[in-house]
């Protein structure tokens, strides 16, 4: 993903200045703080990047590139943060605990566990991913799965 401590400006200097645009003719590009959607003018020249930059490995992270056929509108939907709630977990979990356990699947961008008037928690979480590529790897991955000895349920959540 795309690191956000080196910033939007910083990106389009390095897709345009460097890679991408050597490969061919860039139409387009749209930043968040996941992903760099870069849209070619030619089909070959998308297959090229893709040869050139898939699974590269740039400021310790590996890049993945993939073609996509979705519109423009549909990539800046699925590059917005997403939220998942986890239901049915043990009542002895704790935020480190689903921290260690979720950040295989992704970024995460906030963990809440919300606890009742005497500081036991509520037996849910609800867990913001950086995309939403992310929030449903986890969800596909770990439903039904086990979190310390139970089996947990986890859906879409409402912001």
């Amino acid at each position: 993903g795309i690191n956000a401590e080196y910033g939007k400006q910083w990106y389009q200097r390095r897709v345009r200045g460097k890679s991408v645009e050597k490969i061919g003719n860039v139409e387009n590009i749209i930043y968040s703080e996941s992903l760099a959607a870069v849209t070619f003018s030619d089909e070959n020249m998308a297959r090229a990047a893709v040869k050139k930059l898939h699974n590269h490995v740039f400021k310790q992270k590996i890049i993945t590139v993939v073609i996509s056929t979705l519109s423009l509108k549909a990539i800046k939907k699925q590059a917005t943060p997403s939220r998942i709630i986890i239901r049915n977990l043990s009542f002895n979990v704790t935020e480190d605990i689903l921290q260690t356990e979720l950040s295989v699947y992704g970024s995460i961008i906030d963990l809440s566990l919300p606890r009742k008037t005497d500081g036991s928690i509520k037996g849910f979480a609800f867990v913001s991913f950086i995309n939403k590529f992310e929030a449903n790897r986890a969800l596909q991955k770990l439903n039904g799965q086990e979190i310390l000895g139970r089996k947990v349920a986890v859906d879409w959540a409402v912001f």
